[in-house]
């Protein structure tokens, strides 16, 4: 109980300890009402004894009556402890459900997604975002973004300006070697605002192909 009722264990406590003292009352006064049965003559001493047994056994039966309210009252507060840790394990649940589900989307995503904080941390990294770089999300979260994927650290200006809620401009282009092979990303810088902080997406898509044809399109015409 001194775990489960911190505030209230000090009066349980002393609501205990005087209930004691009122049994051991109630047991003395029985001794003396024998005393007085026994004895042949009556006196003021016989009449004082048997107050005391029955106030000793009044304040017991006041005791039984308090501690079967007080187990009452522990009940209902235990049955509403075990009812809010159910409630509580079936939103922690339901959060995690919601949060597998959140990750599982952005998995399914071609595109690289990285979350960052106001600080520029990594809070978000997907498995396109983990095979572009080479870093394991575990590895990834709570890293800069410099130390992420190379040449992502070239894009300072767009980065703290889409935490400040300022619009970027989708022309942002980023190469990089990725399995021996040069790779065109076109990058994206969306702000990203909770209640009390402030963030940024980035979205990295793989353009190498729409790139080639673009070069041979302007070749062509060169050559035309």
């Amino acid at each position: 109980l001194k775990n489960v009722f911190p505030e209230g264990y000090k009066d349980l406590a002393l609501f205990l300890t005087v209930h004691r003292y009122l049994i051991a009352a109630f047991f003395s006064g029985y001794l003396f009402v024998l005393y007085a049965i026994n004895s042949t003559n009556f006196s003021m001493g016989n009449l004082f004894s048997g107050f005391i047994f029955l106030c000793g056994a009044v304040f017991v039966l006041l005791g039984i009556i308090l501690q079967e309210r007080m187990l009452n009252t522990i009940g209902e507060v235990y049955e509403q402890s075990l009812k809010m840790n159910r409630e509580l394990a079936e939103n922690q649940e339901k959060l995690t459900r919601n949060r597998d589900h959140t990750r599982n989307i952005l998995n399914s995503l071609s595109s690289a997604i990285i979350g960052l904080d106001a600080e520029g941390s990594c809070t978000l990294f997907n498995e396109a975002a983990e095979h572009l770089s080479g870093i394991s999300i575990s590895k990834a979260l709570n890293r800069h973004y410099t130390q992420l994927i190379p040449g992502l650290s070239d894009f300072d200006d767009p980065i703290h300006l889409a935490m400040k809620g300022e619009k970027i401009t989708p022309d942002n282009r980023l190469e990089i070697d990725v399995d021996g092979a040069c790779k065109v990303f076109a990058i994206y810088f969306f702000p990203l605002k909770t209640r009390d902080r402030e963030g940024v997406v980035i979205r990295l898509d793989d353009i190498t192909e729409k790139t080639l044809m673009e070069r041979q399109i302007i070749q062509s015409e060169k050559m035309m």
